[in-house]
């Protein structure tokens, strides 16, 4: 488990570069530790890390949007308020880039993110 705030601060470290060498696949595995605990702000940077453009990250991102959308914490966290407010429009955007077989497989893994999450509470 672990403390989800600091995971999401070595994820940054990692994703900018400060103090530690940059790497992406760090950042986004520490981004992750944390985002299972439920913390808004690591499934708000797995949204923006993973859409690199690549189905695969477009699929992952609409996953982690639709988790952060149902995260009742992510409405009282200001670091998210704002992104949280936004997440419908982002959302009917990336169902335009997906199939309809790409939605129900980015669905999926919302729920079994969803799932892993509620276990770790």
């Amino acid at each position: 488990a672990g403390d989800a705030e600091a995971q999401f601060t070595i994820g940054t470290l990692y994703d900018s570069g400060t103090y530690l060498k940059q790497s992406r696949e760090e950042a986004l595995r520490w981004f992750e530790k944390a985002a299972f605990q439920n913390e808004p702000k690591a499934q708000g940077m797995l949204i923006v890390r993973y859409d690199d453009g690549t189905l695969d990250g477009l699929i992952k991102s609409y996953a982690w949007l639709s988790v952060l959308q149902a995260n009742e914490s992510a409405r009282e966290d200001p670091a998210t308020l704002k992104l949280v407010s936004t997440l419908p429009d982002i959302k009917s955007a990336y169902a335009t880039k997906l199939s309809a077989a790409d939605v129900k497989l980015a669905k999926a893994m919302a729920e079994q993110y969803a799932e892993q999450i509620h276990k770790r509470k």
